[in-house]
């Protein structure tokens, strides 16, 4: 089979899309021939095979026949084919500038991919290589006398150019360079090749953008090495230290690497380290109903206050205080008198029951309270019987008393409110009535009692005082 591929039944043909396999090729059996009528039909030797159709590289209709110039394929069975146009180059040099101009189109880069080229200088060496997209227009200037080539390719079909450059007229010329490196110890600079770590004079060749050797000859130095350096700082409990952008905030020690003005490494080691807190503990003691001045703040209630002041370096340091407060003392005693009499207290005479207070100053300049609790009992012949009843659970009279029930044995006790409605009632009365209504606390106030006995009858008031301990 010669000057074309064979697709087997396959009308119209379709449109080749590369990689896509979009048929299979059939070869020729056993010895058979295929014959190109020129029309878009032939016929096989091989009686196996019926119609047969022609898919020209323009991927045009059967009946259209044109020029193959590269295979995308081998023509086996079962592999997918491509019909590719022709690669072709639009080439142009400009002697005045130096510069060569080229694209391409069709091929495979005609189907979306793009091509690569190379391209040779006189002296035998690759000058520059690349890809370029189609009808992308690439420029180079190649200024050394002589000839170029240029290969422009698809990974199927390729195009081979030359141009002269021999008249160009601003050629290159060969340029010697002289430079200095200083370089920071420990490190190494790339020259002639290899990683240098030793001072001393070092040539390179390279090739300038136009083609031409450049000579580089470099001195190498290499600067001091920096000496660790080593600093104490302290710093306030609770604050921190920056350094090269890290912020330390715990005691320890630490490296830093830091930039010279020469861009060479200098490590400094840090040795953190807090200053002490101060703190003052103070113990202090007030009368109840006084102040005590802290620092600018009044304080009235006992207990654990804290301040802060600045000390030395400026670091806090922090004051705490202890407040007590002394409680007034209370003297509490009760006394019972009859009606008619009188008890002195405080530089005061009093006859009626109730609570009387006064107020003393004790050892440490606080006030002392003394409490008389003063009962005014009937005293009808040797029966006493109490006007106050005061139960707060302090041992006294935290009951109505009589003095001796046993006088009253048999007689019948009543309590009344305001109103003369009985609250309690006995005939044997033991001093167990505690200011209650069936076992619920009574509202402090005046209550009346009456105690009959045959003929005889005792009446008269009860002062009821919940007072606190």
């Amino acid at each position: 089979m010669t000057s074309g591929y064979v697709l087997h039944q396959s009308n119209p043909a379709p449109n080749p899309v590369i990689n896509s396999g979009f048929t299979y090729i059939d070869s020729l059996q056993g010895n058979g021939s295929f014959v190109n009528n020129g029309n878009g039909s032939g016929t096989f030797g091989n009686p196996a095979f019926n119609s047969i159709y022609y898919l020209s590289p323009a991927v045009d209709q059967p009946a259209t026949w044109g020029t193959f110039n590269c295979r995308t394929a081998s023509v086996e069975n079962g592999i997918p084919v491509v019909f590719l146009q022709s690669l072709t180059a639009n080439f142009s040099y400009d002697n005045t500038t130096c510069t060569v101009s080229f694209s391409a189109t069709g091929g495979l880069g005609g189907a979306g991919n793009a091509y690569s080229y190379t391209i040779t200088s006189p002296l035998g060496s690759i000058a520059s290589t690349g890809t370029l997209n189609p009808n992308q227009t690439v420029n180079y200037t190649g200024a050394i006398a002589g000839n170029y080539s240029v290969v422009i390719g698809d990974g199927a079909c390729s195009q081979s150019y030359t141009f002269d450059a021999s008249g160009c007229a601003t050629p290159c010329l060969p340029v010697t360079v002289n430079t200095t490196i200083n370089a920071c110890a420990g490190t190494g600079v790339l020259l002639q090749g290899a990683l240098q770590t030793q001072p001393g004079t070092y040539t390179d060749s390279l090739l300038t953008a136009l083609g031409c050797d450049s000579v580089i000859i470099t001195q190498l130095n290499f600067l001091p090495a920096i000496p660790l350096v080593q600093q104490n700082v302290h710093i306030c409990s609770g604050g921190s230290y920056t350094l090269n952008g890290n912020t330390y905030t715990q005691p320890g020690a630490y490296l830093d690497t830091l930039t010279s003005a020469q861009g060479c490494d200098s490590v400094i080691l840090t040795n953190l380290q807090y200053t002490p807190l101060i703190t003052h503990l103070v113990s202090q003691t007030i009368c109840s109903g006084g102040m005590y001045n802290f620092n600018g703040t009044q304080l009235l209630n006992e207990g654990i206050y804290t301040d802060t002041l600045s000390g030395v370096g400026g670091c806090d340091s922090v004051i705490i205080l202890a407040l007590y407060i002394n409680p007034p003392t209370l003297n509490s005693f009760a006394v019972s008198i009859c009606e008619g009499e009188s008890y002195a207290f405080g530089g005061n005479s009093y006859a009626q029951s109730g609570v009387y207070t006064d107020t003393l100053t004790d050892q440490n300049g606080c006030d002392s309270l003394s409490q008389l609790e003063l009962s005014v009992t009937t005293c009808a012949g040797d029966v006493e019987i109490s006007n106050i009843l005061t139960p707060n659970g302090d041992g006294q009279n935290d009951t109505w008393k009589i003095d001796n029930p046993n006088q009253i044995s048999g007689c019948t006790v009543t309590i009344y409110n305001r109103w003369g409605q009985p609250l309690y009632e006995t005939k044997d009365y033991q001093n167990e009535w505690d200011g209650t209504k069936n076992n619920e606390a009574l509202p402090d106030g005046v209550y009346f009692y009456s105690i009959e006995c045959g003929e005889k009858t005792y009446q008269g008031a009860i002062n009821l005082l919940r007072l606190k301990k």
